[in-house]
């Protein structure tokens, strides 16, 4: 398959270690959907994703912030996107809320449970150097009672190992990050560092080639609900990561999917009309997408008397 280059942009930034580092802007304004859910089954067993956003003011998620001790973290400007996950995949059921830069794509900080199976909490605070990360897992018997009051604890410092040279995303943010992005035609190209994990990954994504696909989904507006059926010329595009330590645990992971990953994109929407990978025990897996929410309208401006 095709190498990729991905959806990122850079700007000038008074984050540290993004000091000099530009490129492309990220533009909420492109993106037609506020809430998407993608689901694909393969042996009886099934996969599902769902990912909602929207701009707050900094002072919406301030109090919420932690602070990494000895650390300086990654300062919100006047405006976070807000990114809120919630999937499954193989059994495993997790939810993510996730605090980014809607210009830059810098992850801020991200809160995340897996709520089946080991059940586990995490927040991870983003700085210069790596993510700091708080965890909660329960003893036996404590499985019911509020993660903060779990047992068995652990923070720390992951290091990035060296300079990521400009903003740093989580994985999710990729979603938005894509939809953001000037990848507009085929040949359009960027790149992304991403934290996964321990790794830095520097990940790519290529505009391919656009394709007439098949489409399925419910569209809901503010004037009530349509199903959108028939065939529609997407945009192809490839998404690989590039970890800076080899192994088959670093492949980049996308809404539950690794390895090299394809998506098409509706171009008027930029919504993820499909997203294909692997699943360990599934194997291939394609989620498509089930039901697209629009933003609400804005309200008209206040005429002056």
């Amino acid at each position: 398959m095709s190498r990729v280059a991905v959806a990122l942009c850079l700007i000038l930034t008074s984050w540290p270690a993004a000091a000099g580092a530009a490129g492309p802007t990220l533009d909420a304004g492109r993106i037609g959907w506020a809430e998407v859910r993608l689901g694909g089954s393969k042996l009886f067993l099934s996969a599902d994703a769902r990912l909602a956003w929207s701009l707050l003011p900094a002072t919406a998620v301030a109090g919420g912030l932690r602070s990494p001790p000895g650390l300086v973290a990654v300062p919100p400007g006047d405006t976070v996107l807000q990114l809120v996950y919630e999937g499954q995949a193989a059994g495993r059921r997790s939810r993510a809320v996730l605090w980014m830069d809607p210009v830059t794509g810098a992850a801020i900080q991200r809160m995340a449970d897996d709520v089946t199976g080991d059940l586990r909490h995490r927040d991870y605070r983003y700085t210069a150097t790596g993510g700091y990360h708080w965890t909660r897992w329960p003893e036996r018997g404590e499985e019911k009672l509020p993660w903060a009051q779990w047992s068995r604890a652990t923070e720390g410092l992951r290091h990035y190992g060296r300079d990521p040279g400009g903003p740093v995303l989580e994985p999710t943010g990729l979603i938005y990050a894509v939809a953001a992005a000037p990848l507009l035609r085929p040949g359009d190209t960027a790149d992304f560092t991403v934290f996964q994990r321990r790794v830095l990954q520097r990940v790519e994504v290529r505009v391919i080639d656009a394709r007439t696909v098949d489409v399925d989904y419910r569209e809901v507006t503010a004037a009530g609900t349509r199903r959108q059926r028939g065939r529609v010329e997407a945009l192809r595009l490839v998404v690989r990561g590039d970890p800076d330590t080899a192994g088959s645990s670093d492949e980049l992971e996308l809404l539950g999917l690794r390895g090299v990953l394809e998506l098409y994109l509706d171009p008027g929407t930029r919504a993820p009309l499909s997203l294909s990978g692997n699943i360990a025990v599934i194997g291939a897996v394609t989620l498509r997408l089930q039901s697209l929410r629009r933003p609400e309208p804005l309200a008209p401006a206040p005429q002056s008397p």
